[in-house]
């Protein structure tokens, strides 16, 4: 079987950072505390928002199928559970092409910058709902019951499929080694501190 941009910084980051004063005469800044490069790694976060940083293509071919069951006193009826199943019976052949893509809500990390590095805590991975497209290669409708939603249920059976196919793939693992990389990328333009993200 095959398958949103802001950046919330705490409050006691924007007190430490905040209130900092450089004066005449004032002895350098202790550790800890440091101000230069504060905003442009801050601003370069929020810029991002929802950082996305996986994407599986899948594709699947299946079978998918409707039907009645019987109900009241017919259900009591000998052999009548497997008349009514085979005579409203409906099934399609798709063709199922999607992809799930995976990220980091960037809003929800948390920085911590002090003299000498800049120390970057992800948020847990998001595996965004899978995307279908489906193609009809045949369909069959029941003699007495037709299915006018077989084809929206093929899509949610698709979803699943993808949706499990990733967690067998192990997305999250290769999704999070991407965030990584892309941070570093991205912050080593606005600071020469070494960057600690995990």
């Amino acid at each position: 079987m095959s398958a949103p941009k802001f950046l919330v910084l705490p409050w006691i980051l924007v007190g430490v950072f905040g209130t900092l004063w450089v004066t005449k005469g004032s002895p350098a800044v202790p550790e800890g505390r440091v101000l230069d490069d504060t905003p442009r790694i801050v601003q370069s976060l929020r810029e991002i928002g929802f950082l996305q940083t996986a994407e599986l293509n899948l594709s699947d071919a299946f079978q998918y199928g409707t039907q009645r069951e019987p109900e009241g006193v017919v259900a009591a009826i000998p052999g009548m559970e497997s008349l009514v199943r085979a005579t409203t019976r409906n099934s399609v052949w798709v063709q199922a092409n999607g992809k799930v893509t995976a990220g980091i809500d960037l809003s929800k990390a948390t920085i911590r910058i002090d003299r000498d590095a800049v120390h970057v805590r992800l948020p847990r991975l998001q595996i965004q709902p899978a995307e279908v497209d489906l193609k009809l290669i045949d369909d069959k409708k029941g003699l007495f019951w037709k299915d006018d939603e077989i084809l929206l249920k093929a899509i949610r059976e698709a979803r699943v499929r993808f949706n499990s196919s990733v967690q067998d793939l192990d997305i999250e693992k290769t999704a999070f080694a991407s965030a990584q990389t892309s941070i570093r990328r991205l912050l080593s333009n606005v600071t020469a501190k070494r960057l600690i993200i995990e």
